[in-house]
């Protein structure tokens, strides 16, 4: 609930920003979600003391962030997150799963999932009325190799044709299907990012 907040005050400054003080220049942020545990500390004396946190669940929702922008997404949570959501925040949450992502260095692989509930009217519309195609889509396309037969093949074009006619009826470009395609590992199905390790 508070990456939605945090993106719909984002997207009012913004408006405000270009309405009132002419500014042209949008606001634009990206989230990134993981639950996991962590180190917390805080270094100094008396005078000069700072809080730091040391976890390798941090780099991830830092990387999650980064990856915002290059999936089309403003909030992206990883499931470690999504399975603590009560099942009643769960039914009122809009969200679709993207794949397994793994961060290149990094042995695990978690399942990302694209929070659009925060998104823009346009796009979140558009997800909203194709979330099953976008469902049968990654569940084909984000498999290993090995396991792609050629209907599968046909199939998968079948449904990002048809995900990206909805998008155009929409008047909105879905730049998630082209990212994930363009990382996805052959051999494992898996979205391997580069976040600049």
């Amino acid at each position: 609930r508070c990456a939605v907040e945090m993106q719909a005050k984002t997207q009012q400054l913004s408006l405000q920003r270009l309405c009132v003080e002419g500014n042209q220049m949008p606001l634009d942020i990206g989230v990134g979600l993981h639950h996991d545990v962590l180190s917390l500390g805080i270094l100094g004396d008396d005078k000069r003391h700072t809080c730091t946190a040391i976890s390798a669940s941090v780099n991830l929702a830092s990387r999650l962030e980064g990856l915002t922008k290059q999936l089309g997404c403003r909030v992206l949570a990883t499931e470690a997150v999504v399975d603590q959501l009560s099942p009643q925040i769960l039914k009122e949450t809009a969200m679709r799963k993207l794949g397994v992502a793994q961060m290149k260095g990094s042995l695990a692989a978690t399942p990302i999932y694209d929070v659009f509930q925060a998104d823009e009217r346009a796009p979140q519309a558009y997800k909203a009325a194709t979330l099953k195609t976008f469902e049968r889509y990654t569940k084909l396309a984000l498999r290993p190799d090995d396991q792609i037969t050629d209907a599968d093949h046909a199939d998968i074009a079948h449904l990002r044709s048809t995900l990206e006619a909805a998008a155009e009826r929409y008047s909105i470009k879905d730049v998630s299907m082209a990212a994930m395609e363009a990382v996805r590992d052959p051999k494992s199905g898996y979205l391997e990012f580069d976040c600049g390790v």
